[in-house]
């Protein structure tokens, strides 16, 4: 029998992240899109998992963030994955937010947020 996962979703995340205009102009002309679908939620849901500990504000920060990002990196986990690092507004100044897209392999200026999670430090 498979085993069933509770996740807790922030409605306020989900309903910032709907206002976003997609596509997201990033650096250098890339578009950005938000997935549509992972494997076992949304990409909406995915990002809104009160896991990750994100605020309205930093969902608000994401156009700012891909436009003019602190640090750009492959990931060191997966060469498919980039990530863009910015830094985020209010309290928590000193902590970054870690925006990992997955590069279109067809095209060069497409790319699929996977997820966004707030991070110590650039890796």
């Amino acid at each position: 029998m498979a085993r069933k996962i509770c996740v807790e979703y922030d409605e306020n995340i989900i309903a910032a992240i709907r206002k976003i205009k997609q596509p997201i102009l990033g650096k250098d002309g890339h578009k950005f899109y938000i997935r549509e679908k992972g494997r076992k939620q949304t990409g909406l849901e995915h990002i809104a998992d009160k896991k990750h500990r994100l605020k309205v504000r930093d969902i608000e920060s994401i156009e700012n963030i891909l436009k003019s990002p602190v640090s750009v990196r492959i990931d060191p986990y997966s060469r498919n994955y980039k990530n863009y690092y910015g830094l985020r507004k209010g309290d928590e100044k000193k902590s970054l937010l870690k925006i990992i897209t997955w590069p279109d392999e067809h095209d060069e200026v497409f790319e699929r947020i996977i997820t966004i999670y707030p991070v110590k430090n650039i890796k």
